[in-house]
């Protein structure tokens, strides 16, 4: 009997262990051609600690490779939070061509003209409740002090929403609606 011979190759363990273990020491600059990156974005990467140093001021070939896939992937999730917010303007610009969406100044022009029509119709509450006009004078400085107290609190509720906060009540509760 013959033996057959092999067609696998001898390989050194030693070597081939001293290669798992041994760093491949590379510039920042060859980093970056490898990646495909400027050498300014290894640099970046490396005062954001996403990449480790050697103690010699070079990179770890074996170890900053993976890192750097996972850095991508990581973009592609935020290249992900941007196509939903892409998608959340769009969805916003057709409701306001559907006119689902109100402009906050059409409801405070809206509003602003229903509280100058509301207003104008409690002038003439005094004068039509009685003839004493000490106590017309009364009841007319009680009416203008509410409409100025309700003049303070529509400007005050429009700042807060131009400014983004939620609408709440005066005891502060704020409304889900």
């Amino acid at each position: 009997m013959t033996k057959k011979p092999t067609t696998k190759k001898p390989t050194n363990k030693k070597t081939a262990r001293t290669a798992k273990t041994t760093a491949l020491e590379l510039t920042q600059g060859k980093l970056a051609i490898l990646l495909g990156v400027t050498q300014q974005r290894i640099s970046q990467m490396i005062q954001q600690g996403v990449f480790p140093t050697l103690p010699n001021g070079k990179l770890d070939g074996w170890r900053v490779v993976p890192t750097y896939i996972a850095s991508l992937k990581q973009t592609d999730n935020g290249m992900d939070r941007i196509r939903t917010l892409k998608a959340q303007e769009l969805e916003q610009r057709i409701a306001r061509e559907r006119n689902e969406l109100i402009s906050l100044e059409d409801v405070n022009y809206a509003v602003g003209m229903i509280a100058s029509k509301f207003c104008g119709e409690l002038a003439g509450v005094a004068a039509a409740s009685t003839r004493d006009l000490g106590l017309r004078e009364i009841i007319q400085s009680h009416l203008t002090a509410a409409i100025l107290r309700f003049k303070a609190s529509l400007a005050a509720l429009a700042d807060d929403a131009k400014a983004g906060k939620p609408i709440a009540d005066d005891e502060g509760d704020v409304d889900e609606d």
